[in-house]
């Protein structure tokens, strides 16, 4: 990691036990998911420009994640941060960005994932994109582009399975109180809906081992 950067850790109560372990890779822990929502929402050019990551879904990945880690640069400034989960047989980052590109931030955060799950025995890093996002930038990282079978495969299998004795039990949401159905004379016709053609996301990883 380059000497005029800092990385800095925010973790879930989930997974407090992985607290050691981040402080023993070089990561200091850092401030409060408000300190990187203002930095964020004031800089310019944070995910401004990023094709199919937004602020709000970068900081909601940020606040959902089990561990997020964030990078300042030599004036103190967040300058780049991501958001991931650990799952059973993997690391899933859930989004990436960084305020300037160019200066491998991007970079540094993929390095120090790539780190942290080597320590904890998971074979591999996935992440999913837009289909039209900068393929080449996780290509450049060892990143490669899952088969659109073994792409729902593996979504499937995530969807099913957390970290053994961390992370969040899924709890089935409870059925919202339908409501009462009006007669037909009281609906308005309305015009026929169009439908918009949902955009396939593009599903990566980096094996380890």
């Amino acid at each position: 990691m380059e000497t005029s950067t800092r990385l800095f850790f925010v973790l879930s109560p989930y997974v407090e036990p992985y607290r050691e372990l981040l402080l023993e890779l070089g990561v200091n822990e850092g401030q409060p998911f408000d300190y990187i929502k203002d930095a964020v929402l004031q800089h310019p050019a944070f995910c401004r420009d990023a094709v199919g990551l937004s602020p709000p879904f970068f900081l909601w990945s940020i606040k959902t994640s089990d561990i997020a880690i964030y990078l300042e640069d030599e004036t103190n400034a967040v300058c780049g941060g991501c958001g991931f989960n650990v799952k059973r047989d993997s690391v899933y980052i859930e989004g990436i960005c960084v305020a300037v590109e160019k200066k491998r931030y991007g970079t540094i955060l993929i390095n120090k994932i790539i780190e942290f799950a080597l320590r904890i025995d998971k074979p591999k890093i996935l992440l999913e994109a837009h289909h039209t996002a900068n393929i080449d930038f996780y290509k450049k990282n060892g990143f490669s582009v899952l088969p659109d079978q073994e792409r729902r495969q593996t979504l499937r299998s995530m969807s099913r399975n957390v970290e053994d004795g961390l992370g969040r039990k899924g709890k089935r949401r409870k059925s919202k109180k339908q409501k009462r159905i009006q007669p037909f004379s009281k609906y308005k016709r309305r015009q026929p809906m169009k439908m918009k053609r949902k955009r396939k996301n593009i599903l990566l990883v980096k094996k380890l081992f």
